[in-house]
């Protein structure tokens, strides 16, 4: 659980080059094997991502993963009309509120982006 972002991505390297389908054509399971230490790796390399693992498992992922390929504007839109009364009210999704979460999101994938490039350097 300590381990460093150098020491994950060493361990993977390590232990990736070691069940790589092409050094163990012979084992039939290889692929499967290399595989799960890939979205091990995924999982461990980013810091929001080992933490909501850390905190509610498998589960927690299969949740957040869900949630980042939610369509806001989409919902929004599909809840108020889709468009049908754009023309009373203007386009929904230009509403505060609406504008503020949207907002909280992007600043949320900006921070993600930035902890990624910041990783990157390292």
């Amino acid at each position: 659980r300590g381990a460093t972002g150098k020491e994950i991505r060493m361990g993977y390297y390590r232990v990736a080059k070691e069940f790589h389908p092409d050094k163990n054509k012979e084992d039939p399971q290889a692929e499967a094997k290399f595989k799960l230490i890939s979205e091990a790796y995924e999982v461990l390399s980013d810091p929001e991502k080992r933490k909501i693992y850390d905190e509610h498992g498998h589960e927690g992922l299969e949740a957040h993963d869900a949630f980042q390929n939610i369509d806001i504007k989409g919902i929004v839109r599909a809840l108020f009309g889709g468009g049908e009364f754009d023309d009373i009210f203007g386009d929904v999704t230009e509403l505060p509120l609406v504008k503020a979460f949207m907002k909280t999101e992007g600043q949320g994938k900006e921070k993600e982006e930035q902890e990624e490039e910041q990783e990157g350097e390292e």
